[in-house]
């Protein structure tokens, strides 16, 4: 069972070692090349997912050259809160968090685990692709490609859809992040297309994850108050 690798894998994720992975290169346009997107991208990029959701996914993780398979459920509120919960093969829960007011916190995991390896690597992959928010102000597009600024966010969209394909997330110049999304599919209870498979490449934390979608549930009700 690759469950007993978990403490492992998680304790091997703050250590800089021999890294597995190596960002990739990136032709960046020219400033001038540029266009101010059009409203319709911003909306697929800000509203993709509802405001209110839940998930199950099964999740391969690639870390110090092993992998740990596990299932995971996600819960997102207002497109900023969310809950997180993950159980290994044998059914026992790992891991569990959340984030309020933009800050990832956890809740419980095993004793002895850097908890800054988890808040800032993959709480941040998870709250960047479920709920994040892009400033139309700072949008720019070339061909099929948009820009969120020089420094943010770069999206792919599949030639001739308006189906986000793949992500780069910029910080000091270098891609930190690189995010797919394939296999789109129709879910009940949703008007748009999600991915069933998102592959994420950490190059800061040097992992990968695959997450694949089992279940989504779209949620009526609102945390806010009214």
């Amino acid at each position: 069972m690759r469950t007993i690798f978990l403490l492992p894998l998680l304790l091997v994720l703050p250590v800089a070692g021999c890294r597995m992975l190596a960002p990739p290169e990136y032709d960046f346009p020219k400033f001038s090349e540029l266009s101010p997107a059009p409203e319709p991208y911003l909306d697929i990029i800000n509203k993709r997912y509802p405001a209110n959701f839940k998930m199950y996914h099964r999740v391969v993780l690639t870390v110090g050259g092993r992998q740990m398979d596990f299932t995971g459920c996600l819960e997102v509120r207002d497109r900023e809160i969310f809950r997180g919960v993950a159980f290994g093969e044998l059914g026992g829960k790992f891991l569990e968090f959340k984030t309020v007011d933009g800050y990832p916190e956890i809740i419980w995991s095993p004793s002895g685990i850097n908890r800054n390896a988890l808040t800032n690597g993959m709480l941040i992959d998870l709250k960047n692709i479920y709920c994040g928010q892009t400033n139309s102000a700072k949008l720019f597009r070339r061909r099929n490609v948009l820009y969120y600024g020089m420094e943010g966010c770069i999206t792919e969209f599949i030639d001739g859809k308006m189906l986000p394909a793949k992500m780069l997330f910029m910080r000091g110049g270098r891609i930190i992040r690189q995010v797919q999304c394939k296999e789109y599919a129709a879910f009940p209870g949703w008007k748009l297309l999600l991915p069933k498979l998102i592959v994420v490449e950490n190059y800061l934390w040097d992992y990968r994850v695959e997450i694949e979608l089992l279940k989504f549930e779209k949620l009526e009700n609102s945390l806010r108050k009214k």
